[in-house]
């Protein structure tokens, strides 16, 4: 409040952002749902209010390769046992069309165990799927 030559003015400012501390993906998710996702999961009804109201306007970061990348999260899939793409091959697919689990991908190309490998996959895009874990909320 401050005086001006016609009176007091009071200045409101209505806008109202959210901001996430950064976070682990999985433990956020549990904060949020309120209940542990890596024990009873996520479902349908959850996973879409996530993507509606939650996870549509942050980013989140990946930390599994030399470089942090930063991606919106815009689906959900089946766990990282259960999603599987063609094996590639020096770049390219495999003739044989062997195909490969996301949980078996991070294992053989990053030396990495999946700590949840029950939990759904999040999407990029569809072509782009990524495990749940190791992903940091962002602004």
């Amino acid at each position: 409040m401050f005086l001006t030559e016609i009176g007091a003015t009071l200045n409101i400012n209505s806008t109202f952002t959210c901001f996430y501390q950064p976070f682990n993906l999985v433990d956020f998710l549990c904060e949020y749902l309120q209940h542990d996702i890596v024990r009873d999961g996520i479902d349908e009804r959850e996973q879409q209010l996530l993507l509606r109201k939650v996870l549509k306007s942050i980013w989140v970061e990946t930390y599994h390769t030399e470089s942090v990348r930063k991606y919106r999260i815009r689906g959900f899939g089946t766990s990282a046992r259960q999603h599987t793409f063609p094996r590639l091959v020096d770049g390219t697919t495999n003739d044989t069309e062997e195909r490969q689990s996301v949980y078996d991908y991070f294992l053989e190309k990053y030396n990495i165990k999946l700590k949840y490998p029950n939990l759904p996959t999040v999407g990029k895009k569809k072509s782009i799927v990524l495990k749940s874990e190791n992903k940091t909320i962002s602004l």
